[in-house]
């Protein structure tokens, strides 16, 4: 593959030039597909070579015709422009995809602005995202890359002699594109990008040469996705796993009774396209958890690195980032700028009930600790035209709403300070424990026994209500996994990650019930579960050992019987 900073460079010429020289050694080398830009240099070399019939595209522009190549078989294939996007839903990639699983060799070009890790950093150097965008994972998999280099300057006069673009392209992209300034930062861009090649490919050579005890860990990168922020956060996750050939794995923590940002289904596409994974886990927003599931999911994804999005207003409350820093552990945090956006609106849940916030627990306590006295002082005051019964009245509307807000042991300390204050400062006689009138007493005793029930009905009720809440967010979460998974060759093995990571699971396995036993057909994660009976699992160097032998470690099977 022929990489290069702008249209122009050279990648056409390069990859004729690297056909001949194979046709020379005897190889059957075709073109199967070459741009026509009018370069006249270009097409006078490419007359050496055979040329395979294409096909028209839906811009009524030649495309590859890959049955015709398949059936030609010829050793190379040359197919200029690689990002080109040949309808909505594929590209000429695709093409070389199957032509490659055919055992055809294939020489391709590319622009460093086509990758779709690089969109919005080129969009911010040209002024405009790039049309048409490449998989990384594509131009990753190929074997050679190789850089084709022009200085600006050069770039620059090239186009004005003709040899880029047509006459009539030629003064509109001497004003855009091929500005000095826009040449020289995309061949920076270029030039970083195939270092971190050279880098990667120095590391992995490296860790070959090492005996098999000794060799690293690979990276894996966690990106957390709000739905907020847009794309940028995604393929700054991807330009950093790809420095380090990482693992990427996307993960959005799904809160009971809130809707996710706007942005999450094309954060999940994009996370997708560039080679990474995308799970989903339940955690409590509102009860300021999210922290805490994402530290959990780092822990069992054994990653090393969490990139995470946040702007001024997130960054000042210190919230989920601060939280990181103190639950994450040895694992590095990127803190990457986003564009500030409106906050998802919390969606109506059945029964009303959420995890109750730091916050509203406090409204709660202060409810109990300055209300209950407040509302004595005034009842003592009227206290000639307010009877007994008429002031516990009020004190039970007051103790519900400090059970509503704080919870049960705010609801109990209400209903036993209630029941003391209103005794000392409004039951006869006054300020001290003696009721005189029996049925004071009643109303007093009856009182208690009403609040402390009210107060555990109200704390079971919101307790049940965020735990049916968790369980509708848990099932929709593996039902939006499982949507994505439909027409997958095979869907077990990420259907399996995703259940392990929905529910915070060390390992998951599933088993196939045959006549010698149950045997693992599908594993994920470590140690790997070999014997659901006998309950003996497999650690990550193959030693086998007991469940009992390692607590720290949760292993969890699921039985599919044969």
């Amino acid at each position: 593959m022929y990489l290069g900073a702008a249209p122009g460079v050279g990648k056409s010429h390069a990859m004729i030039e690297e056909g001949l020289r194979r046709a020379g050694r005897g190889a059957d080398v075709v073109i199967g597909i070459l741009d026509d830009t009018g370069r006249e240099s270009v097409e006078k070399l490419a007359a050496c070579l055979e040329r395979a019939p294409t096909i028209d595209g839906d811009d009524a522009r030649p495309e590859l015709d890959v049955d015709a190549l398949l059936q030609r078989r010829p050793k190379v294939v040359l197919v200029d422009g690689l990002a080109h996007r040949v309808d909505a839903h594929t590209g000429r990639w695709d093409a070389v995809e199957q032509l490659l699983a055919a055992g055809i060799d294939v020489i391709t070009t590319v622009n460093i602005s086509n990758l779709e890790s690089m969109g919005d950093v080129v969009a911010t150097i040209t002024g405009s995202p790039s049309e048409e965008t490449v998989p990384d994972s594509v131009v990753r998999a190929a074997d050679q890359i190789e850089l084709v280099d022009m200085s600006p300057e050069a770039l620059r006069r090239r186009l004005a002699h003709g040899h880029v673009y047509p006459p009539d392209r030629i003064d509109a992209s001497l004003a855009n594109l091929f500005r000095p300034e826009v040449l020289g930062k995309l061949r920076q861009l270029s030039l970083l990008w195939v270092a971190d090649r050279v880098e990667e490919q120095l590391e992995r050579q490296e860790a070959d040469a090492e005996p098999d005890d000794t060799r690293g860990v690979r990276e894996r990168v966690v990106v957390a996705l709000g739905g907020q922020g847009g794309e940028h956060l995604v393929r700054r996750a991807a330009r950093i796993a790809g420095r380090t050939g990482a693992h990427l794995v996307g993960v959005h923590v799904v809160s009971p009774g809130k809707a996710p940002g706007p942005d999450l289904e094309r954060q999940r596409r994009l996370l997708v396209g560039l080679g990474g994974a995308y799970r989903e886990v339940v955690g409590d927003v509102a009860g300021g958890n999210v922290a805490e599931a994402l530290a959990a999911f780092a822990r069992v994804e054994q990653a090393t690195q969490l990139v995470i999005g946040a702007d001024r207003n997130t960054a000042a409350k210190g919230s989920v980032v601060g939280d990181l820093v103190d639950r994450i552990g040895s694992v590095d945090i990127h803190v990457v700028a986003t564009d500030p956006v409106t906050a998802a609106t919390p969606a109506a849940t059945r029964g009303g009930g959420i995890a109750r916030p730091p916050r509203v627990r406090l409204i709660g306590w202060i409810l109990c600790i300055v209300g209950l006295p407040i509302l004595t002082a005034i009842l003592s005051m009227t206290r000639r035209h307010v009877s007994v019964g008429s002031a516990l009245m009020f004190d039970l509307c007051l103790v519900m709403a400090v059970a509503a807000l704080g919870g049960l042991r705010a609801g109990l300390v209400a209903s036993v300070a209630a029941f003391g204050l209103t005794n000392w400062f409004l039951t006869p006689p006054l300020h001290t424990l003696t009721v005189g009138d029996a049925q004071n007493a009643v109303a007093l005793s009856v009182f208690v026994l009403v609040t402390i029930v009210v107060s555990f009905l109200v704390d079971r009720a919101a307790r049940r209500s965020r735990e049916a809440a968790a369980a509708r967010a848990e099932a929709a979460a593996l039902a939006r996994s499982a949507a994505t998974l439909v027409g997958a060759h095979d869907p077990l093995p990420d259907l399996l990650e995703q259940l392990r990571a929905t529910f915070g699971l060390a390992s998951a396995s599933v088993f196939e019930h045959t006549s010698e036993g149950w045997w693992p057909t599908h594993a994920s994660g470590q140690p790997q579960l070999l014997d659901p009976r006998s309950r003996i699992f497999r650690s990550h160097h193959h030693a086998t050992r007991t469940m009992d032998q390692e607590r720290a470690q949760v292993g969890v099977a699921a039985l599919a019987d044969a």
